[in-house]
């Protein structure tokens, strides 16, 4: 059982994807010895480090953590700055929100979004506060399984512009769409919701249990011959050495599906990938992939790092 020494240790020394969990996990356990880790951590020189540390912050509801994440504001990164902005309107006060209206005119709209649900919460009564009890951590799985994750900051899209109506046969009713139409029609009447990032789409699908899985739908990709391909897919661990073979070993096996690399805001991630030509997809195949993809990807990460982060 990990205990709070030995994740803040993680939190100073492991790799960025070893401190981001830390940075989690040290949100889900409290208390003064976490939060003033967490404080320290803002000035990581990972972005997905400082996402974490942030949200983990605003989950402690930490009113000294104000100042801080405050500077965070500056960053060039607009989801270091969304996740900011959550944090400052979960632990509220006037410090916080003081910093919030001055991030109305933000540069990116889902910051900007951000503001607006934050600003919210500012003004909404809260109960008196009362210190978090400290939680002893999991035994195990060392990050708790989230029951609603929703979107991360790190999904967190950016200003969406419409993508160029091209020729998509075989979609629907064989007519033009443009990739967010067919999305919209893969996701209406089920309770798959979705967001558009920089680089497709992102899909939020029920897994069972109150849990949820985050699929990624990409158009930018074509075959051998230049046909529009539709890649789906769901990260399941961090791209490393030792991960490979046990990948490899588990494709032969897949009838659906296969373990690949894919890229994330610059770094290498494991995920399970299906690739479908367009011309010859229609919606209901289209969405059977997605949930199929949502499932694998649900219990392959499970089995590859023993926790749900994605």
């Amino acid at each position: 059982m990990a205990d709070v020494n030995s994740l803040i240790e993680m939190l100073k020394s492991g790799d960025y994807y070893s401190r981001s969990t830390a940075a989690r996990k040290l949100g889900e356990v409290g208390g003064e010895k976490a939060a003033a880790a967490l404080i320290e951590a803002l000035k990581d020189e990972d972005e997905w480090v400082k996402e974490y540390a942030a949200e983990a912050l605003g989950k402690l509801e930490h009113p000294p953590a104000v100042a801080a994440l405050g500077e965070l504001l500056k960053s060039s990164n607009y989801k270091v700055r969304s996740s900011t902005v959550e944090a400052l309107g979960k632990i509220g006060g006037e410090g916080a929100r003081t910093l919030l209206e001055g991030m109305k005119g933000d540069s990116d709209s889902w910051v900007r979004d951000a503001v607006t649900e934050a600003l919210k919460k500012v003004s909404e009564p809260k109960p008196a506060r009362t210190a978090k009890p400290v939680v002893a951590p999991e035994s195990g799985a060392g990050s708790a399984r989230e029951t609603e994750p929703g979107l991360t900051v790190n999904e967190a899209p950016v200003e969406h512009r419409p993508h160029a109506t091209v020729p998509r046969p075989g979609l629907a009713d064989k007519t033009r769409q443009t990739p967010e139409d067919i999305v919209r029609m893969v996701t209406r009447r089920t309770s798959i919701s979705y967001k558009p990032t920089r680089s497709g789409f992102l899909l939020r699908v029920p897994v069972g249990g109150g849990r949820y899985q985050r699929v990624r739908l990409s158009f930018d990709s074509t075959d051998e011959d230049g046909s529009p391909l539709i890649q789906v897919f769901t990260v399941i661990g961090p791209a490393q050495p030792d991960h490979y073979r046990w990948a490899l070993k588990l494709n032969p096996t897949f009838s659906y599906g296969a373990i690949g690399l894919v890229k994330i805001d610059d770094k290498e991630f494991l995920a399970i990938i299906d690739t479908l030509l367009e011309g010859n997809v229609d919606t209901k195949e289209l969405e059977k992939s997605v949930r199929t993809i949502a499932a694998k990807g649900d219990a392959l990460e499970k089995k590859l790092i023993q926790k749900d982060l994605w």
